[in-house]
This record gives structure tokens, sequence and C-alpha cells, in this order.
């Protein structure tokens, strides 16, 4: 049991000097009584070289000096006793004691702020940014995956979606990671698919001089819906192509603030039959640019 001994420390003021960690042992009790005090970090870390269980023999002396345990991210709030009494300044036991440290979790910061965001060119294209951030930050897209650090002041090549920040843990100032600031880079609405397109067909299975006119330096092209390998369109056609599929959209036109489209299929598999005029693209029905 602990009591609150000052007064009895004040008795033997001038052998057992009184300080505010001292643990008081035996009073009462004869000379030559041995006790135990066994100390529970819990969870925290006793400092270097001093032992979890200390024992006492009141013939050689009448305190312990109670420790100061650390634990990352917490701040110690005193040794209690197994009933949840906080051991005082002169407190004293006269049986075996078990202590048991209790912590106060150090506040997360709060999330950071001042952060912006700049959109995407289109769905799916990795090339929107957050901004504001610094190397003592981090982020990440789910708060379950664990987070990438910040390098710089500008997070780039993001797809548009939701994106957490916050400032990372810092061991040395026992400061644990702050709160997320939540942010949101969109993406630039699709514009409609180019219209107006027209095919002139190889002449032949494998030459490669069929043609689509009514492209614009403003296009691309691609043989795949993805565009995972694309060409920039000259300007009034494209020649030198084989009979086949072929994807046309509008790129993202930074100067004019204008968003990607969606693309515009072409379909040129057929080979040209003598005397044959030029038709427009029938319907060059538009595909979403795949995510």
């Amino acid at each position: 049991m602990i009591t609150n001994t000052s007064c009895l420390a004040m008795q033997n003021a001038d052998k057992y000097p009184i300080t505010t960690h001292n643990l008081w042992v035996g009073f009462g009790e004869w000379d030559g009584a041995t006790f135990q005090v066994t100390l529970d970090a819990n969870g925290g870390e006793l400092p270097s070289g001093v032992s979890s269980i200390q024992t006492v023999n009141t013939e050689k002396s009448r305190f312990i000096t109670l420790p100061t345990p650390t634990r990352l991210y917490y701040t110690f709030d005193g040794w209690y006793t197994a009933d949840g009494q906080k051991c005082g300044e002169q407190s004293s036991t006269t049986e075996h004691t078990t202590l048991t440290a209790r912590w106060k979790a150090v506040p997360a910061p709060a999330a950071p702020t001042g952060l912006g965001t700049v959109m995407a060119s289109s769905a799916g294209t990795a090339d929107g940014r957050i901004t504001g951030v610094s190397t003592a930050m981090e982020y990440t897209a789910s708060k379950v995956n664990k987070p990438i650090a910040c390098t710089g002041t500008t997070i780039s090549g993001l797809k548009a979606g939701t994106y957490y920040v916050r400032l990372k843990a810092n061991p040395t100032a026992n400061t644990p990671a702050g709160e997320y600031a939540e942010l949101r880079v969109e993406s630039w609405p699709l514009r409609d698919a180019p219209t107006g397109l027209e095919t002139v067909k190889a002449s032949q299975p494998g030459a490669a001089d069929g043609r689509i006119k009514g492209t614009t330096a403003q296009m691309e092209y691609s043989r795949t819906e993805d565009f995972s390998s694309s060409i920039r369109c000259t300007e009034g056609a494209m020649t030198g192509l084989e009979a086949g599929t072929y994807y046309i959209r509008y790129i993202f036109d930074t100067a004019n603030n204008r968003a990607a489209s969606k693309a515009a299929e072409v379909k040129a598999a057929e080979v040209k039959t003598e005397g044959e005029e030029v038709k427009p693209v029938e319907d060059a029905g538009s595909v979403a640019s795949v995510d």
C-alpha cells in the first residue's frame, strides 16, 4: 500500500534526502527487512541500466529513486498502484509493491493548410498536382496505404482523385503524424470527339497509302483506345496509313485552357476499289478515353 509520508520523510531528512522521485520503503518496520518494488513501464522503456525489479534492504537504505520512463509519442503521467493510486511527491510502502507507468498520448498536429490543386488534363491522365506542401509532409490516395514522403513543394504526376496530406511523424521531437488534409484533384471534362473526318482507303492490302482527312495539329491519333502510344496529327490530313482502325482526339490545349476530348473511332479497314468516291466518316462515334 502506498501512503503519503511527507512527515515521516522530514523526520529522517538528515539521513534520507527528500526529492520528488523518492519512494520511501519500510517505515515502521525493523531494520533489515527487504522489500521488492516492481516497475511496469506499460509500453514504455526504463532508462538504460535501470532494472524493472528494485530490491531494498532497510538496513542499508530507506528509499528508492523512481525512474522516469520514456515512450515514443507519449508523455509520462506518473507511477500508479494496482488500485489506481498515484505515487505522490513523497510516498512510502511497507510491502512488496508493483507500480505501473501511465501515459498521455501526444496530440496529433492539425492538418496542414494553404494547400492547392492543379487539375489533371483528362480523366486517367497523371498530370494533376498538389501545391504548397513541404518535405515535412507525406501523402496518400488511401488512408489504409503507407503514405509517400513529399520531396519538395509540389506533388506531381497525379490522376484525378482524392488525396490525403499530413505532417510526418517526428521521432526526434516526439511528435506523432498529424491529421490529414483531404484534397480533390479534378480533371477537365472531355470535349466532344472530332467530327468531319474523311478517309481515303489504301490502294491495296498492306499498302501504307491510306489517309484520314480533316485533322488538325491539335489532334492526336492511336491504334488503341487507351492511347498508350499516340502520334500527333498533322494539319489537314494524316497520310501513309495502312488499312485498319484509328482513334483520333483533341489533345489538352494548355495555351487556351481547353480539355482533351473523347476519341473518334475511324475505321479504314477496306481497300479502295477503282472509281470509288471518298466519303466522310458516317458516324465518327465517340468512345471515352480509357482511364
